[in-house]
């Protein structure tokens, strides 16, 4: 035997389609994702047919952001084993960031059709039916991840956002406490929790999990947006401008933010800076029909009113309405009744001092109906008043709207239908104060900053109802 004879062959190990897809795998977890891909198609030209290296292809595809090729490789995966119900969840995944929802869906149905226990596959499938608002699908099946995996927080804060859009208030609690139970951390979970307490008109319970959600993330820009936002709800301007600035400096696009600092502004009377905050609204977000209404408030006090004028056009086009009356008033050339008209329409209620009210004009509040505006004249008056009930019983109170026969006014709290009382303006009246007796024939439910809305008749006698009317068109 020949001594060369002696010397072994080395086979070239590691060209195998599997040896290969070994490689790729590692060159993926160290993040060397082209290295990955060279492997992938090294191993197809020796076995196209080789479904997992469709699917890793994919994969490799998704996390870069290139979806057209993930689509691809997980179809290709497919075709060789329609079985593989990864790949169709892949589509379904690829289908949504595309914007094709229909057939995101279509993927992610046939993917739990093929695996009933996949929790991934049903929580895919509930966010996919959410966005299409197909809210009783979406229930099911982030019910149906929670039957196979209980430990899913996402699954039950999905759950509660979907009640809360629902007005379920019950079941929303249910989910987001136990959203929480699994992760008393976690900020979104927080932030929903006081989106569900603010709907009920709880802004201390809200303000208080906002804050725990700025806490817990304080680089959240939604967090102190919020806090912002309740803040403001509650009248503390002072600690909604601080929160609504911190929110700007971490997120500085986000409209609402802007639109509340418009109208902390326009409440502080600095309308400069209230108008460049409802322009920034309308910049980030020019379907917030609020930014338009807060340019048409600034516009109106500001006595610009042709600018006004055109500020509630858009927000009334935004809002779908029509304001008949407005555009009578505007066409004789009447901007400040139309401008009450269009505020009525659009459903505004708080009311705007104006420069000519300082001359003694007032804007007519518009009537529900004709026989109304025929039984009385209506005034926007916005003033604070005292409600005396009894000797020594007051509670404060101010006017929405007056008449010479009466007016709408909101108090801190509710009194029954049919008492009597004495309202007192602190305003003084050649040397003394207005006081009028009169009589609650209305009461609205509370609004959701917790004042009552009370309907009230004057009964006094007729030198004193000329005397109030003298005082509030004079």
């Amino acid at each position: 035997m020949k001594k060369e004879e002696w010397v072994p062959r080395v086979h070239i190990l590691g060209n195998s389609p599997q040896a290969r897809l070994a490689l790729a795998v590692t060159h993926i977890k160290d993040g060397n994702y082209q290295q990955a891909i060279s492997e992938c198609q090294a191993a197809l030209n020796t076995n196209p047919c080789h479904a997992d290296i469709h699917l890793t292809l994919a994969w490799i595809h998704t996390m870069l952001g290139s979806y057209t090729e993930a689509a691809g490789s997980a179809s290709a995966a497919l075709k060789y084993n329609p079985k593989l119900e990864q790949a169709n969840l892949v589509l379904a995944h690829c289908y949504q960031m595309m914007d094709s929802l229909p057939e995101a869906v279509r993927e992610c149905r046939q993917a739990v059709e093929l695996d009933p226990k996949n929790s991934y596959g049903y929580v895919l499938l509930g966010e996919l039916t959410l966005k299409q608002e197909q809210y009783e699908e979406a229930i099911a099946a982030f019910k149906a991840a929670l039957k196979y995996n209980p430990q899913l927080e996402m699954a039950h804060y999905k759950l509660a956002s979907i009640y809360q859009k629902r007005s379920q208030d019950r079941e929303a609690l249910a989910e987001i406490e136990a959203a929480l139970q699994l992760n008393p951390g976690l900020a979104r979970s927080q932030l929903l929790l006081g989106d569900i307490l603010q709907q009920r008109g709880d802004y201390d319970g809200a303000l208080a999990y906002y804050k725990e959600a700025g806490n817990v993330a304080p680089y959240m820009g939604e967090a102190h947006a919020k806090i912002g936002e309740v803040c403001l709800r509650l009248g503390l301007h002072y600690e909604a401008l601080q929160a609504y600035r911190m929110a700007l400096r971490l997120k500085p696009k986000l409209a609402e933010v802007h639109l509340g600092l418009g109208k902390i502004y326009f409440f502080l009377g600095k309308f400069t800076l209230a108008a460049q905050e409802f322009e920034a609204t309308l910049e980030y977000n020019s379907q917030l029909m609020e930014g338009y209404t807060g340019l048409g408030e600034v516009y109106t006090a500001t006595g610009k009113y042709r600018e006004a004028v055109a500020a509630y056009h858009q927000a009334l086009g935004l809002a779908k309405k029509i304001c008949p009356k407005g555009e009578r008033y505007l066409a004789q050339g009447e901007h400040l009744q139309a401008i009450a008209e269009y505020r009525f329409a659009l459903g505004l209620e708080m009311e705007i001092l104006v420069p000519e009210i300082e001359k003694g004009k007032l804007l007519h509040l518009p009537s529900k109906d004709e026989a109304e505006r025929r039984r009385a004249e209506r005034y926007l008056l916005r003033i604070p008043v005292d409600v005396r009930e009894g000797p020594g019983s007051y509670l404060w109170g101010t006017t929405l709207n007056v008449s010479r026969y009466g007016f709408l006014l909101e108090t801190s709290q509710e009194l029954a239908v049919g008492s009597q009382v004495e309202i007192i303006t602190p305003m003084v009246e050649d040397r003394h104060k207005i006081a009028i007796p009169a009589r609650v024939v209305r009461l609205e439910r509370k609004m959701p900053s917790g004042e009552s809305r009370l309907g009230m008749e004057v009964s006094a006698k007729e030198e004193d109802i000329l005397g109030w009317e003298k005082f509030i068109v004079a």
